[in-house]
């Protein structure tokens, strides 16, 4: 006997009883007629061997099952490929499946739109909280490495937050990524008030660079590992709109009428 996930069926003691049927059973032929119904629920198809040794013994009527009880238990199952079916059972059974699916399909949007929903909260702070999820303290950070390295260091001096909380701000919102690694970088990289500003004035070159105009940004943390605050990209050309250009056509048609 197979097992499977149904754990139970309904049963509606009224239809059991009004069943004349079942009516006219004996105790005993009513008792095998309940447990092969138990029986056939537990089966992956929802069915019974179609056959009367078998059906003799899972019932525990034994010879009885071959003296006529069979025969009145069988009334309530339909032959079909080998195998014996309870139309009312295969309802119950029908339902219940349909119902599964429905939980695991209604289950599986749930949850897609709890995870849409937490994907754009997530989304939403790195805009508008971009301190979210920052390091909180960069400065007692800084301290804690260099107690901790092999080669001793003096303790900061430098408050690196302020500093930091600028370059976070400044920075193209929607591409803020790696906080961790980059606070990290940070406070390695910027040790005095005079690399901030540095590091700060890149970062205005770089927003005004072609390159990140055309959305090519890179990442916060390399950006920093690379030292990229101290290039001098190209910067973004002038937009000429349709009226600048009509205006520029204009003038230079005007200078051949002179």
């Amino acid at each position: 006997m197979a097992k499977n996930k149904r754990p139970a069926f309904q049963i509606y003691p009224k239809d059991w009883f009004a069943d004349p049927d079942v009516m006219l059973m004996t105790p005993a032929e009513e008792g095998g007629y309940w447990r092969l119904l138990l029986i056939e629920w537990l089966e992956p198809d929802c069915g019974l061997p179609d056959d009367d040794e078998t059906l003799a013994v899972l019932s525990r009527l034994g010879d009885q099952w071959h003296e006529g009880s069979g025969a009145k238990i069988r009334k309530k199952f339909r032959a079909e490929d080998g195998r014996l079916f309870n139309d009312r059972l295969l309802e119950e059974w029908g339902s219940y499946t349909q119902r599964k699916k429905k939980e695991s399909t209604d289950g599986k949007i749930a949850a897609e739109i709890r995870w849409a929903k937490e994907k754009d909260a997530k989304r939403m702070r790195s805009v508008s909280e971009p301190h979210g999820d920052r390091i909180t303290d960069l400065g007692a950070l800084g301290n804690a490495i260099a107690s901790s390295s092999k080669t001793p260091r003096r303790a900061r001096t430098y408050d690196p937050n302020p500093g930091w909380d600028c370059f976070i701000q400044e920075w193209p919102q929607e591409h803020i990524t790696g906080l961790d690694q980059a606070g990290r970088n940070w406070i390695s990289l910027v040790e005095n008030k005079e690399t901030e500003c540095e590091v700060l004035e890149g970062l205005s070159r770089w927003k005004a660079s072609d390159q990140w105009a055309r959305g090519i940004i890179h990442d916060m943390a390399k950006w920093l590992a690379a030292s990229r605050w101290k290039d001098h990209p190209a910067k973004a050309g002038p937009k000429k709109g349709r009226t600048e250009s009509a205006f520029a056509g204009a003038a230079e048609r005007l200078k051949g009428t002179k």
